[in-house]
C-alpha cells in the first residue's frame, strides 16, 4: 500500500476544490491554515483547516475532503 502523499497535488489545490464544492459558502472568507494528506480510506482525503487568520481565539474549520470522490467529508468548527 502506498501511504505517501500525491506529489502533483499542493495546498492551494485542494483548498480550491474543497471552495468549489462548498455549496454553502463555509469557506468563502476564512484564510486556509493547513493542509494535511490522509492514508486511506477513502484513498485520496485531505484534512484541511480554515481559520479567520485573527486572533488563537477565533474558530477554526476542519474539513475531511475525499478528492477521488469530489465531496466534502466534513466541516467540523471547532471553538477554542
Amino acid at each position: 500500500m502506498n501511504t505517501s502523499a500525491p506529489i502533483t497535488i499542493t495546498p492551494v489545490l485542494v483548498a480550491d476544490l474543497a471552495r468549489s464544492l462548498d455549496a454553502d459558502g463555509v469557506l468563502a472568507d476564512i484564510t486556509l491554515l493547513s493542509a494535511e494528506w490522509l492514508p486511506s480510506p477513502p484513498a485520496d482525503a485531505y484534512q484541511l483547516r480554515y481559520g479567520l487568520g485573527n486572533e488563537e481565539g477565533d474558530p477554526t474549520f476542519r474539513v475531511r475532503l475525499d478528492r477521488g470522490a469530489n465531496q466534502i467529508l466534513s466541516i467540523v468548527v471547532e471553538r477554542p
